[in-house]
């Protein structure tokens, strides 16, 4: 039969039917596939005898297997089909089947969806815990691994007790820099100038006769003395020779870089860089002479050109000849060595007193010269005049250029001709003359020019900036191939202007954090390190970059990294560290209150982790008297105006934030001191609802009820105060303490005390009419938290006193009247309870209110 001759003879199934007019049920592919496949298990044949035979070998019964699998199939094809079988013509039933189907798929949809949504909210504040988990893990362990150098810092985490503590005492370069802080904040504090990079560099002195190391960090001390034109300064007439707090905040945080204050602070830092490689030099001269005093022959007089003509004998003079062929000898003398070596010592002017001196001799072979090198000198800022450079670089360019490629000039001459001309910037390495990286360094400062936009040509423009480009190009590995002294790139980023990666190199050498702490310090001071604004602060480096590429310290973290090491122990010196933040308090905004509040929020930590209430925040002694901590002693050193600002940003603030880490006693503690009075009462009130029902032989509750009434009392004494405390909020915490005792009589089973303190409180009606029920029901309202949260529990107690004094006296084999009356009072009271129960259904658990029934029913 073919699929259509089926198709007929299936419409002929119905036609015996009475009711024709029966809508047709037409089955798809997939539901006759299905019927077919059931009639086949029907009609199951017999397993191959092969089969059998195999399986029965393996000691397994076919038949059996044959008989679970069938049946497993047959229930899982008939999950979803109906309970009683339907006829093809029962509509009903099937729409009903197909209804019932719909609501269960909803529901497991509808499971499924919020399972799954579950499961995402579950994994994103997972994965969002983790994030802060690892945010204060990184701040916990920074980037450095633990080290023994008794230098070592640790790094920033959010609580100072997770530090391992030490005392200043045992570190004595630690000891000796905390001393300076602290007597810089002192000068502050008397708006006196500070000479504090003079004073860093005494300290390095005096300690290089234990410490080695001491003696480089001198050096880079000296550096900052020289570059920024400190003077070192006491009180008093030379006040005015000092320079003064942020001296070069303005030039260096709030001006462009383009502008003429930041170029004049480039020239500044580019001279005083000079200077300081000039002055190293000369020192290097005279320890050569010293060394070889018969090879120098100086002679009596101690004159510099004298000193020059003894150490480029040292140099270049052997066996009455000179070593190099190259050097010119003019009148017994090699001079272009000779002027070279006293422009690298500093001397510019004997430099040029020789130039006059033996201009005549010189004139035999560069007859201009004199001239150009006096008018180069004379210059302020060593520039010759336009005509003059184009003359002078016309004789460069035809002799003295292709003499050097040639190699038949003075390798002296040739460098004093690059440096009056600036020429051929692009080629600034004298590999002959520049050995050291000193000398190179002091090449290219030599060759730096602050220039105007537009006032020098693309192939004349070399700054400060450019220098540091290329010396950053460079890197540590270049300076410091071996690792083994860091503090050489550290110079050389400092002489080329670049504070705040300075600092930050140096701070990532363990054995110079300390050390880069206080460079950090003095050049904050002076206005020489820019703060990052919030939003570009890294969890874990502290050099980091602004909106415009420029570097940024975050020197706030940096401080309170340091801090954490001694805060325990020295809490006192590690707020004087803390108040250094608040030097950026004149940085550009938002800088500027972001920096504040982040010196706030340090102090407020410090103050609660160190607990050192007494010396920080002051004290309140009993009969009143408030002494002064060291923070109200310094408020202008972190920005706050007076006693009211202090209250309110610092301790006020403080005592919240231990409210919130649930530090009870310290938070009772700093609200007193705010002269937060309410605040105080409502703490206590607080804390004595959370453990009105706690274990009776926890000590610590029993402090606290004893501090609740202690701080009561003399609130009440004290009518300075007595009047600024709310009555509501006292009279809670009178209400809170009578319960305290009378649970503490309850445990004691001290009945009848109990159950009289209640009827004092009168916050339950054990007595009275209707009205007066109804009315302390409605005054429950109005009832504080503290004591509303216990109230099904103070319900029950007050219950089960009645019940078991009614029991007392119900086992009493005294039958006397008294004894009667005094039963049916108790039973009146527990029924006057159970009304006013009856007003609070709703506010009360259901397991009390049976409890309460079941006590209630009891008492006959």
């Amino acid at each position: 039969m073919s699929l259509a001759d089926l198709l007929a003879q299936s419409r002929t199934l119905t036609s015996h039917l009475s009711k024709p007019d029966l809508p047709q049920i037409h089955l798809g592919l997939d539901q006759i596939e299905n019927q077919s496949k059931k009639l086949v298990h029907k009609q199951r044949g017999d397993i191959d005898s092969r089969v059998h035979y195999l399986l029965a070998s393996g000691g397994l019964n076919a038949s059996d297997l044959s008989d679970k699998i069938f049946t497993i199939n047959n229930n899982l094809n008939n999950t979803f089909e109906p309970l009683q079988p339907l006829l093809d013509s029962d509509l009903d039933g099937y729409l009903r089947h197909q209804y019932e189907q719909t609501i269960i798929s909803t529901i497991e949809e509808g499971r499924r969806d919020t399972v799954n949504q579950f499961q995402s909210n579950l994994s994103e504040n997972l994965q969002s815990s983790w994030n802060k988990r690892l945010s204060l893990l990184f701040e916990e362990l920074g980037q450095h691994s633990y080290s023994n150098d008794v230098d070592f810092i640790p790094q920033q985490s959010s609580s100072y007790s997770t530090i391992p503590s030490t005392t200043l005492a045992v570190n004595t370069r630690m000891n000796s820099y905390a001393n300076l802080v602290k007597k810089l904040n002192e000068y502050r504090l008397q708006a006196y100038n500070y000479p504090i990079i003079s004073e860093l560099s005494s300290i390095a002195k005096s300690l290089s006769t234990t410490d080695t190391r001491s003696n480089q960090i001198h050096d880079c001390w000296q550096l900052l003395a020289s570059s920024l034109r400190e003077k070192s300064v006491v009180n008093g007439e030379f006040q005015r020779a000092a320079l003064s707090q942020r001296e070069y905040s303005n030039s260096y945080l709030h001006q462009s870089s383009e502008s003429d204050e930041a170029r004049n602070l480039r020239t500044l830092w580019t001279t005083g860089s000079k200077h300081f490689l000039e002055h190293q030099y000369l020192k290097y001269i005279e320890k050569i002479i010293i060394q070889n005093p018969s090879q120098a022959q100086v002679g009596g007089l101690p004159l510099i050109q004298n000193k020059v003509r003894g150490f480029l004998n040292v140099k270049y003079a052997k066996n009455g000849g000179w070593s190099d062929p190259k050097i010119e000898i003019i009148s017994g003398q090699p001079l272009w060595a000779m002027l070279f070596t006293l422009l690298r010592t500093g001397h510019p002017n004997e430099a040029l007193d020789l130039a006059i001196e033996n201009e005549e001799a010189l004139g035999k072979t560069e007859r201009e010269f004199v001239p150009y090198f006096k008018s180069w000198l004379d210059s302020p800022h060593q520039r010759l005049p336009r005509q003059l450079h184009d003359r002078f670089m016309s004789t460069y360019n035809t002799r003295i250029r292709f003499a050097a490629e040639s190699g038949s000039i003075d390798p002296y001459k040739y460098a004093l001709y690059k440096l009056v001309g600036r020429a051929e910037l692009s080629r600034r390495n004298l590999q002959s003359i520049t050995t050291t990286t000193e000398d190179w360094l002091w090449l290219q400062l030599s060759l730096v020019r602050e220039s105007a936009p537009g006032e020098d040509s693309p192939s004349e423009s070399f700054g400060l900036r450019e220098l540091a480009g290329l010396l950053l190009k460079f890197g540590d590995k270049h300076f410091d191939p071996k690792g083994n002294n860091p503090i050489k790139y550290f110079t050389v980023l400092l002489l080329c202007g670049q504070f705040e990666r300075a600092v930050a190199y140096l701070y990532n050498n363990v054995q110079y954090q300390v050390d880069a702490v206080h460079f950090a310090v003095a050049l904050s001071y002076y206005g020489l390190l820019r703060a990052p604004e919030k939003s570009h602060t890294s969890e874990i480096e502290l050099l980091t970059a602004d909106a415009n590429g420029q570097p940024t310290l975050d020197f706030a973290r940096m401080i309170q990294r340091y801090t954490r090491i001694f805060a325990k122990t020295d809490p006192c010196e590690a707020l004087q560290y803390l108040y250094l933040i608040c030097l950026n308090s004149d940085a550009p905004t938002p800088v500027n209150k972001q920096q504040i509040a982040l010196c706030h929020a340090y102090i407020k930590d410090l103050v609660l982790e160190t607990r050192a209430y007494t010396e920080l925040v002051g004290e309140i002694k009993p009969d009143g008297t408030k002494l002064q901590g060291m923070i109200e002693k310094d408020l202008s050193l972190i920005s706050l105006d007076n006693q009211r600002d202090f209250l309110v940003n610092i301790v006020k603030a403080s005592a919240h934030k231990a409210e919130l880490e649930k530090r009870t006693r310290d938070a009772i503690l700093l609200y007193n001191l705010s002269e937060e009075y309410n605040k105080v009462i409502l703490v206590l009130c607080h804390e004595l609802g959370l453990s009105l029902y706690s274990n009776p032989n926890d000590r610590s509750q029993d402090e606290l009820f004893e501090l609740s009434n202690n701080i009561l009392s003399h609130y009440k004494r004290d009518a300075r105060i007595a009047h600024r405390v709310d009555k509501n909020n006292r009279e809670t915490l009178q209400v809170l303490l009578k319960l305290k005792e009378i649970l503490k009589h309850y445990e004691q089973s001290q009945l009848d005390f109990a159950l009289d303190g209640i009827e004092q409180l009168n916050i339950i009606p054990l007595s009275g009419d209707v009205i007066s029920i109804t009315r302390k029901a409605e005054d429950f309202k109005e009832i504080n938290e503290s004591i509303s949260r216990n109230f099904s529990d103070i319900l029950l107690v007050t219950m089960n006193i009645l019940f078991k004094i009614h029991a007392n006296l119900k086992e009493s084999p005294f039958g006397d009247t008294s004894r009667q009356n005094k039963m049916g009072q108790l039973r009146a009271k527990a029924r006057t309870l159970m009304m006013f129960v009856g007003l609070l259904r709703f506010r009360i658990s259901s397991d009390v209110l049976q409890q309460l029934s079941r006590l209630d029913v009891m008492m006959v």
